[in-house]
């Protein structure tokens, strides 16, 4: 058994170094107690899906998502796709292999489940890499109805499947393995509606190849986003994940329409961060076994904010040595990165760490109001892996970050059969499509010591109901 001291609160600090604004915050010990209740009067949460079986019926992880539409809140895991209503009540639950196998007649190795809500056109939005790497849209704002899904390639495999939206049309990457030919697509808005007897068209399927790894497409709600302006898709250079000090720089793609025609950059932009990547720090629970950190190097969530922001998370391990105006660091953290559009210019970096705490999967939204949110897990020796959150207001000065804030406390140490143990890949954050002040993530934390049981908590709040 670890030790169990409960660590000092970290004050808030920030650094700036010439055009690289960097700030670090933290506080130690566990979220405030209990797992229900509210942070302010606007804060909704509920336990979402958990993992069956040992062995798990799908991993030792969930592979989790979350949107809402005003009125319905959606969870993927890779194990369920769950419909709830606002209370939290559960509306739907439904095996993602059935799921999937009722809206495109074929599953396969299920992998990398992500899900969004489309404000625009009303519709959700769901991608997997299965038998094959599918785009399946519901047929309306209710997602307890009909979804059908058509293949944007043959390409299968631990793929990790991405999906984004603007006023024009859907975005997906799928770009992980080197096996595998990175691709980009995008769909114009009307083809993606699909109703009736009919089904999503691939008529004006625009499809990149040869980009960078790991590509993240642009959630971006601005409605007043005109027809040619550009929809980006980001990553970082060397999207390993292990390696001392990699340099990061911010890697661009976009892709501008035409009518119906898509077209992607010829090139990518390369934007310098002076940040420098480091792998991941397997992270601690007061009891064994450790949570495996290798797969927390990717980018989680990119939103674009009033066609001037990009807000991008980036989750590093600490840099031990020769870290420049960066600063040492003993667990894992994140970056909050605002790159400048349409310049692709870089206006700020954010580094937010912890002296006790391992911050691990991160991911953030933009609120109606501009402001920026970011929910992770926190885990230490001394407390159970629990869900915080951090923000950044609109009016905050350069540098300025917010938190963290408790949003559920994890009761227990989670296991399963590997060790170290795999953990909440692909957090999400995400606008509510209803309400743009509303704010819902989905992450896991510990909240059994049954092996193999994970445990997911949604979490609805307004940031200006936080500290």
């Amino acid at each position: 058994m670890r030790a169990t001291a409960n660590p000092a609160k970290a004050e808030l600090t920030a650094l700036v170094c010439g055009l690289l604004l960097l700030a670090s915050c933290g506080a130690g010990g566990p979220p405030g107690s209990g797992n229900s209740g509210s942070v302010g009067n606007a804060t909704i949460q509920f336990d979402g899906d958990a993992g069956t079986g040992n062995p798990p019926t799908y991993k030792d992880h969930p592979d989790m998502a979350v949107g809402a539409s005003g009125t319905q809140i959606v969870e993927t895991t890779g194990q369920d796709i769950n419909v709830y209503s606002y209370s939290g009540s559960l509306l739907k639950s439904t095996s993602i292999s059935s799921f999937i196998n009722t809206a495109t007649g074929s599953v396969g190795m299920i992998n990398d489940p992500r899900l969004v809500y489309d404000p625009f056109i009303a519709r959700w939005l769901f991608v997997c890499s299965c038998s094959a790497n599918y785009l399946i849209v519901s047929a309306s704002s209710d997602a307890m109805g009909a979804w059908k899904g058509v293949s944007l390639s043959a390409d299968s495999g631990d793929l990790s499947m991405r999906v984004g939206f603007d006023r024009n049309g859907v975005y997906v990457a799928q770009t992980d393995i080197p096996t595998v030919t990175p691709k980009l697509f995008a769909l114009p808005n009307q083809d993606v509606t699909w109703s009736g007897g009919t089904t999503i068209s691939l008529t004006h399927l625009g499809i990149a190849t040869g980009k960078a790894f790991e590509e993240m497409p642009t959630i971006d709600l601005d409605q007043n986003k005109v027809g040619n302006a550009a929809e980006y898709f980001v990553t970082r250079s060397s999207p390993m994940a292990s390696g001392p000090n990699v340099p990061i720089n911010l890697i661009v793609n976009s892709v501008t329409w035409s009518g119906s025609a898509a077209t992607f950059s010829s090139t990518a932009t390369s934007i310098p961060t002076a940040l420098v990547f480091n792998s991941a720090n397997d992270a601690q629970q007061p009891l064994l076994p450790d949570i495996r950190g290798a797969e927390d190097h990717r980018i989680f969530s990119v939103y674009s904010y009033g066609g001037a922001h990009l807000y991008l998370v980036l989750a590093s391990g600490p840099c031990i040595s020769n870290c420049a105006s960066q600063g040492s660091d003993v667990h894992d953290l994140f970056f909050l990165l605002d790159i400048s559009i349409p310049n692709l210019t870089l206006n700020q970096s954010m580094k937010v760490s912890n002296a006790q705490d391992d911050i691990i999967f991160p991911s953030l939204a933009v609120d109606s109001q501009g402001n920026v949110a970011v929910a992770a897990t926190a885990v230490s020796t001394a407390h159970g892996a629990s869900v915080y959150e951090w923000h950044r207001l609109t009016t905050d000065a350069a540098g300025v970050v917010h938190g963290p804030n408790p949003l559920a406390s994890g009761t227990a140490s989670y296991s399963c059969s590997r060790v170290p143990v795999g953990w909440g890949t692909y957090s999400t954050t995400a606008t509510d499509g209803g309400d743009g002040t509303r704010i819902w993530t989905v992450q896991e934390f510990g909240n059994s010591s049954t092996p193999c049981k994970w445990s997911t908590r949604v979490v609805g709040f307004k940031v200006g109901s936080l500290p």
